[in-house]
Order: structure tokens, then sequence, then C-alpha cells
């Protein structure tokens, strides 16, 4: 009996596997990978990510979050994302469990956050920057009144 019930939620009689994902700073951090149906019970904080895996292009991205004080499980179950990330193909969950404080987790979900720019994470998502490290704002701000930018001399080819 609690065989077929272990079964029926998708319970596997060995590890998850790990998938690693780098941070902006650098760092590596390592994620169980979850079945959907593993992540809706998954017991205890952690980093969870929703993924898409596609056999042939491989996994991306799509959301990063963090259930701090309650289970994994009950911050997904009604999620804000899940539809969206259902939509853009999420077929796994990936949770980390490292860190043992919500500061830390905080920490470790910017970091990922903002190395990989997942798309359905757009509350973490700065500015973007150009080549030079200018937000498109500095350098709109740096226009004048006749499209010139300030401090470049325009000259014409006759």
């Amino acid at each position: 009996m609690a065989n077929g019930f272990l079964e029926e939620i998708g319970y596997r009689k060995h590890l998850p596997t790990l998938f690693w994902w780098q941070g902006v700073s650098g760092a590596w951090k390592p994620f169980s990978v979850l079945t959907i149906r593993e992540a809706l019970y998954w017991n205890g904080p952690s980093i969870y990510a929703m993924v898409r895996n596609d056999p042939l292009v491989g996994r991306k991205i799509l959301y990063f979050g963090r259930a701090d004080k309650q289970h994994t499980g009950d911050r997904l179950v009604g999620h804000e994302k899940w539809d969206a990330a259902c939509q853009l193909g999420m077929n796994e969950i990936q949770v980390h469990l490292l860190p043992n404080t919500d500061c830390e987790r905080a920490q470790v979900e910017r970091d990922l956050i903002e190395g990989h720019k997942p798309p359905l994470n757009v509350q973490h998502v700065g500015p973007r920057r150009t080549a030079l490290g200018r937000t498109l704002a500095e350098v709109l701000s740096e226009r004048r009144t006749d499209g010139a930018l300030s401090g470049v001399k325009w000259t014409l080819n006759q």
C-alpha cells in the first residue's frame, strides 16, 4: 500500500539528479532536480527554480524563487508564476537546499537571478546596460534638445 502511494506521488527510489547553476558572482550552486509532482511534496525551505528541460536544447531557467518560512511544496501550490511557467514549457522543478538562513537564501537567489535573468523574474531584473556599462536612461539624459550627445563634436562630411 505504501509503495503504491509513493509511486503515485512520483517518488523515485534513487537520489535526485544534481544540476549546477552559476550566479553572477561566479559561484556554482547545486540544485536537486525533481519532477513537478515530487516538488509539490518537498518539505522545508529552499531556493527553487522553475525549469524547461528540452532534450534538444538543454535546460532553461524560467524563474528563481525562494521559500523561507514555508515548505517549498506549499509555496509552489497556487504560485503566481506557475501558469506562465507552464506556458513557457516548465517540466521540472529544482531546489537548492544549502543556505540555512532567510538572508543567505535571499543573497543566493539574487546572485542567480542576476546571472541568468530568467524571463519570469521581472521584479529583480535591473535596467539593461550598454556595452559601456551605461543604462539607456543615462544615455538619453545626455541628449540635448537638438538630438546631439553632449560632449560629442559632430562634423559633416561634405
